[in-house]
């Protein structure tokens, strides 16, 4: 929240997405992404979480309003896929949430 509140001071451009952890400082994860979607400018900046969290935690940041929800587990290529992936979400803005699970619903999203 700081650094987005440090971006609508200056006038710089917001971030395309974000990309959180659940567990991070100072507040969690859950926190946080609850206060972005209710901010009044920040709330349509898509949110992706990142975690080893269990699929209850990824269901509360689904519910929260998070974008997505990805495994840690994931290797260097299904992330490289994924992203590739949301810039065809950011392109689409009809579709309000990616929950993949694995590569293969990823591969399942059109191009």
């Amino acid at each position: 929240m700081d650094k987005l509140s440090d971006l609508e001071k200056t006038g710089q451009k917001f971030p395309d997405l974000v990309l959180m952890d659940i567990n991070i400082p100072v507040i969690n994860g859950i926190q946080a992404l609850e206060l972005i979607k209710k901010h009044w400018l920040y709330h349509i900046i898509p949110v992706i979480i990142y975690s080893t969290s269990g699929a209850e935690q990824k269901d509360k940041c689904l519910k929260a309003g998070a974008t997505a929800a990805i495994s840690k587990s994931w290797n260097f290529e299904q992330i490289i896929t994924f992203v590739k992936k949301v810039n065809i979400f950011l392109k689409n803005p009809e579709v309000k949430n990616l929950n993949f699970e694995n590569e293969d619903e990823i591969d399942d999203m059109e191009t």
